[in-house]
């Protein structure tokens, strides 16, 4: 049996305290990667509450599909993620 990769064509993040999918700069890598850049700095504090706190959804529409799949984290990332992610904002 092959296994064989999906590709995301398109996705999205989102909480209770969170909308904003449009602010995300998206793009896709060539081995088939969604990456999502926040475009307004101060919304930063309030995505990474929500990041942090959980719960949230991570939307994602893979290649050939054609229905978005809603995957929802109930767990919290580990604090090493958290404090990279405010290390990295601190040098914007």
């Amino acid at each position: 049996m092959t296994m064989v990769a999906n590709r995301v064509t398109d996705g999205g993040f989102t909480s209770g305290s969170f909308y904003h999918d449009e602010d995300f700069k998206k793009k896709l890598t060539p081995e088939g990667q969604l990456i999502g850049t926040l475009q307004t700095l101060s919304l930063f504090p309030s995505f990474l509450q929500a990041f942090s706190s959980a719960p949230y959804t991570v939307r994602v529409r893979w290649e050939n599909g054609h229905d978005d799949v809603a995957y929802y984290i109930d767990q919290s990332p580990d604090p090493k993620i958290i404090d990279t992610l405010n290390a990295c904002h601190k040098t914007l």
